[in-house]
């Protein structure tokens, strides 16, 4: 699942600052790009909390405040869980 998550993540990434920057001049099929890039970081979201909530090395107080981080700002969430968190979390 490693190369999923981060996979999805840049996808994500891409696909939504691709479309922002289509959406602001104007450019045909904008919409398209941007439901790409939300699908992906809904994908992005349900990898990360899977492997979360699988853990074993981590209590249900910060499995509840990664969940909450990454509903609320999961581009931030994302990228600390991806640079921090993942190597301490995943089993």
């Amino acid at each position: 699942m490693t190369d999923h998550l981060k996979s999805v993540f840049y996808a994500y990434l891409i696909f939504t600052i691709v479309g922002a920057f289509m959406k602001l001049n104007h450019i045909d099929f904008s919409q398209i790009v941007m439901t790409i890039g939300i699908v992906a970081m809904v994908v992005f979201v349900f990898l990360a909390l899977t492997e979360i909530y699988k853990s074993t090395k981590i209590e249900g107080t910060e499995k509840f405040m990664w969940t909450v981080g990454m509903l609320l700002l999961s581009f931030f969430a994302g990228i600390a869980y991806l640079i921090w968190g993942r190597k301490r979390i995943a089993n």
